[in-house]
């Protein structure tokens, strides 16, 4: 997930959220979000397939605060800043597991961390056990 300038036009397999805030940013790229896609998404060969209807509408948002939305936004733009050393590197380069650089693995570190402790306190041990609450929150969602 990147931001763009105004002027660029995205593929048709890409999905668009216009004038994304901060803290939707850092929601998406935490690991909560992606246990969630990559148990509900779709897959083409053994890439992951990003659907608006399954994955983005069905990723149950914990309720935050003012503040907790501004941290959001800040560790957002830390994992941005992480990015930015890096002017040269596509996503790819990036977030190759062998050669991630530091920086960027601390910034998205302390997401997640943050992250896992806006659904629960003691945060969590296993992707299983993030992707389980997510389900039952969809399920108390549903029979609202």
């Amino acid at each position: 997930m990147a931001y763009f300038e105004a002027g660029h036009v995205a593929a048709n397999s890409c999905l668009v959220v216009q004038d994304a805030p901060g803290e939707l940013f850092a929601l998406l790229t935490s690991r909560m979000h992606m246990d969630w896609l990559r148990v509900v998404g779709g897959r083409l060969k053994s890439d992951l397939r990003y659907s608006k209807d399954v994955v983005y509408n069905n990723f149950v948002l914990p309720p935050i605060d003012d503040g907790q939305r501004a941290t959001l936004a800040e560790l957002g733009q830390s994992i941005l800043n992480a990015r930015a050393l890096y002017p040269d590197s596509t996503l790819a380069d990036l977030y190759d597991p062998t050669t991630m650089p530091s920086e960027l693995r601390k910034a998205h570190s302390a997401n997640d961390d943050y992250v896992d402790r806006l659904y629960r306190a003691e945060g969590f041990t296993a992707p299983d056990e993030r992707v389980a609450l997510l389900l039952d929150l969809v399920k108390a969602r549903s029979k609202q």
